[in-house]
């Protein structure tokens, strides 16, 4: 586990909290409580930081835009230098969703991020996140929660291409997706509007069959850095996109 980094990044983290809106709450023995979007607005920086707080040194974190015509959205946009740890999501007590960082089926750091309405009490830290240094809490509806969540979107892309068997292939790569206002359309911009592009050391044949089958979310377009071909699975529908926001 990568412990000794993600907490020298959680204590710099801390030193920030006022300046990114974010409030950290500490009681011995428990996981530390990282409030960034329930009783406290969060923002961008704070969402940045820990998301590249979570890459560990394997890729960055950065917001960009979508334009079609008038119309402009904001994207959270995620580069990769290597293959990242995967998240995984668990439910947990009250409907509230834990996401946590895997690797080769391990946890890689004991940070986590919470979706929930409310911060966790005292009891749910010990029954649920005993084993977690810190929880970053985010509520529905929150800015740091949409921006979570469409990097989530990114992330399933990645797990899909693992599942394919392509981890030791991968070299680099990067996504998109728009951030969408309102939680009601979050899944209609991930899967209409996220774009994943990943370089492979492979053959043409094995990516040719694999972008033959289905991806989580949006476009994926996969780069054979043996041929220079790009192979293309699934596509995005902007229009859709833009009508959610007028309709």
């Amino acid at each position: 586990m990568q412990t000794l980094a993600g907490l020298e990044a959680l204590a710099a983290l801390k030193d920030r909290q006022e300046l990114l809106n974010i409030a950290f709450a500490e009681v011995d023995g428990q996981p530390i409580i990282i409030d960034a979007g329930v009783k406290v607005t969060g923002g961008w920086s704070a969402a940045r930081e820990i998301l590249n707080l979570l890459l560990a040194g394997k890729g960055t974190v950065q917001f960009g835009d979508m334009r079609k015509d008038a119309h402009r959205l904001v994207t959270v946009d995620v580069f990769w230098d290597r293959f990242p740890d995967q998240w995984r999501e668990i439910p947990v007590a009250g409907g509230a969703t834990l996401t946590t960082l895997v690797g080769d089926g391990e946890r890689t750091q004991p940070i986590a991020l919470l979706s929930n309405s409310s911060l966790p009490d005292l009891q749910a830290c010990q029954r649920d996140f005993s084993w977690a240094s810190a929880i970053v809490v985010a509520s529905p509806g929150s800015l740091v929660h949409s921006i979570f969540t469409a990097v989530r979107a990114l992330y399933s892309n990645l797990g899909c291409l693992a599942e394919k068997g392509f981890k030791e292939a991968f070299l680099w790569g990067w996504g998109t997706c728009p951030i969408a206002p309102y939680p009601t359309l979050i899944d209609e911009y991930s899967r209409n509007g996220a774009i994943c592009s990943f370089w492979l050391e492979s053959d043409d044949a094995a990516l040719s069959l694999t972008t033959s089958q289905p991806f989580e979310k949006g476009e994926v377009r996969l780069h054979s850095y043996t041929t220079g071909r790009t192979f293309i699975c699934g596509s995005v529908n902007y229009e859709r996109i833009y009508n959610s926001v007028s309709s």
